[in-house]
């Protein structure tokens, strides 16, 4: 799972590479075509409507994607502007976002307007209800910084500026936060067309209850706890990668065994969790029990206390999380120390294999959803 984190906590070659990677697509002309979409639906439902959060949501993730075809392990870093409140911030040096100005014609003027404090966002998190919550972060949290920066970023065209997708990003941790605090809240809707079941704009196949979860999405932020998800099956949609007598299998969910079977927490990378790209899947119902390959066979296996055995145990068990092969949506894993091998369903039993035939990529397919635990 993608980890989204302060800008300020990327490594050196993370922010290079986020660079280079808004250099790719800007010579591609995707920058200029996202700026186009969002100047022409500005005054329709993707602002000041309860579509706001989840449009600017589904415009994230697709840029975010469009990086990742550059390099898999881009996710786009946000900009806490309660935090970083002046010109001379490192967001805006040279060797980050300062080069675009001048270089996109931007036209920036730093500093045009007030921005809001952090005790204008911890008074917006007690919001109780999406209504409340969603029009007090559109306006005033998310307009200010928009105005703070000005030129193309002030305008209906602002996708034009990279550090639109950094802010959007913060508003975008912003509300999972206030999802995570306040799970039973629902969607409420503004008015006509604005409801949770109503096409986005632009992507009449998408809507706000497509983007509700990020985790099935497949991403977190880095202010959040270990997060839990289940894995279902690209092509066999009905069945979930689960432990089953200790062995990784592809099931139906019909009982509660199941359902805790297939849940797993998601942490960083046995193998070295300092790498924000590394993941193990951690049992829930076994917590020191964690998915492993073994001879290429997927299976649930007790955290050794042997040192000597540690580092096997570890490597093993540790995973990168991709795009998906059969589907770009979706999300494939590849193993840490094979890294030519993916998780893949073999007559319903889990394996590491090369990825090859179409039917291999189709099994090697999986989406990130809820928890069938319920947790």
């Amino acid at each position: 799972m993608g980890i989204r984190k302060n800008y300020r906590n990327l490594t050196d070659v993370e922010r290079d590479r986020f660079v280079q990677g808004l250099n790719h697509v800007k010579s591609s002309g995707l920058v200029d075509q996202f700026a186009e979409i969002h100047r022409r639906h500005f005054f329709m439902n993707i602002h000041r409507s309860s579509h706001f959060l989840p449009w600017h949501r589904e415009m994230l993730l697709r840029f975010e994607r469009e990086l990742q075809r550059f390099h898999p392990d881009i996710t786009i870093p946000y900009w806490d502007s309660t935090v970083d409140r002046s010109p001379s911030d490192p967001l805006w040096s040279n060797n980050f976002l300062g080069q675009f100005n001048s270089a996109w014609n931007l036209r920036r003027a730093l500093g045009s307007g007030p921005l809001s404090t952090q005790q204008d966002v911890e008074t917006n998190q007690r919001r109780d209800n999406y209504d409340a919550f969603w029009r007090e972060l559109e306006n005033p949290i998310h307009n200010r910084p928009h105005v703070w920066v000005e030129g193309v970023m002030g305008g209906a065209a602002s996708p034009g500026d990279p550090v639109f997708y950094l802010h959007h990003c913060w508003i975008d941790m912003l509300w999972a936060r206030w999802q995570l605090a306040n799970p039973g809240e629902p969607f409420v809707s503004s008015g006509a067309g604005a409801g949770l079941n109503d096409p986005l704009m632009e992507w009449p196949d998408r809507t706000p209850a497509n983007v509700l979860d990020h985790h099935a999405l497949g991403y977190s932020y880095d202010i959040e706890k270990p997060s839990t998800a289940s894995f279902q099956s690209q092509n066999f949609p009905d069945r979930f990668i689960r432990h089953q007598n200790f062995l990784g299998e592809l099931t139906p969910i019909v009982s509660d065994l199941d359902r805790q079977d297939s849940t797993f927490e998601i942490v960083p990378g046995l193998a070295d969790p300092r790498d924000e790209r590394l993941i193990s899947f951690r049992s829930i119902n076994f917590p020191n029990h964690f998915l492993r390959h073994q001879d290429f066979r997927l299976k649930l296996h007790e955290r050794p206390s042997d040192p000597s055995q540690q580092e096997l145990f570890n490597a093993d068990t540790t995973f990168t999380q991709r795009p998906g092969l059969a589907d770009v949506t979706a999300t494939s894993f590849v193993s840490f120390n094979f890294p030519d091998r993916f998780i893949r369903h073999r007559d319903f039993h889990l394996f590491l294999e090369p990825r090859g035939t179409p039917l291999i990529e189709e099994d090697a397919t999986f989406r990130v959803v809820a928890p069938q635990s319920g947790k």
